[in-house]
This record gives C-alpha cells, structure tokens and sequence, in this order.
C-alpha cells in the first residue's frame, strides 16, 4: 500500500529536474527549484541546491564583472568618438580657412601658376575658380 507522503509533490519533482538539466532556465526558475529542493527534498537534494545554486552566484559574479569591462570599454569608445568628431569640427571651422588663405596667396595669386597664359587669361581663369 502506498502512502500519500511517499508519493513526491509534483514541485519538488520538477525542482529535482531543472536542477538535473538547469541550462534552459532562467536564474530565478533555478533558485526557486533550490529553495523548493532544499526545504521539501532529501539530504541528497539539500546537496544538489547548494551546489547549483553556489554556481550560479559564481556565474553572476563572473558576468557582473565582465558586464563592468564591456561597459568601461563601450564609454571609452563612444569618448573617442566624440573627442574625433569635436577634433574634425575644430579642424573644420579653423583648418580650412587657414588652408583656402594659405592656397590663395601663395598659389592662386601668382602669375607663373597660369603658366603660358596670357594675364587676361589667367585673370578669367581665377575669377572662374579654375
């Protein structure tokens, strides 16, 4: 004859199985199943829910401090990004005036840079923009 208590609740069977199989289980299913084993199950099962759920802190341990590192790395990036932006806007605003005058002076203006050209010529070829 077969005794109602020893016949084992059904969440304590399914805690026992996802403590067999925990990887297609979210972190609170996993702890919910080593609270349930620990409080409802044998010695064997006590044994079990510590020992998943000591890896399973170590695992979020391990993930927070990764998850720091990415983190750090994703700030460092995105401030290279925008000191480089901030970097080609300076350039932007004050290189190329400096350039454009330093181009016009220097070459534009010069008579030898239109070559065999006449001064008519190279006057109408440098109001052009040519």
């Amino acid at each position: 004859m077969t005794y109602q208590s020893d016949i084992p609740d059904p969440a304590l069977i399914e805690a026992r199985n996802i403590l067999a199989h925990p990887q297609g289980h979210t972190h609170s299913a996993i702890r919910h199943a080593c609270q349930i084993a620990a409080t409802e199950g044998d010695q064997h099962d006590i044994e079990a829910a510590s020992k998943t759920l000591a890896a399973l802190n170590a695992e979020i341990a391990d993930r927070s401090g990764r998850d720091r590192q990415a983190a750090r790395r994703a700030y460092f990036q995105i401030a290279l990004i925008c000191i480089g932006f901030w970097i080609f806007v300076a350039l932007a605003i004050f290189g190329l005036p400096l350039v454009w005058g330093w181009l016009t002076a220097t070459v534009m203006l010069k008579p030898e840079a239109c070559g065999a050209l006449g001064a008519v010529e190279c006057g109408e070829m440098l109001r052009a923009g040519l």
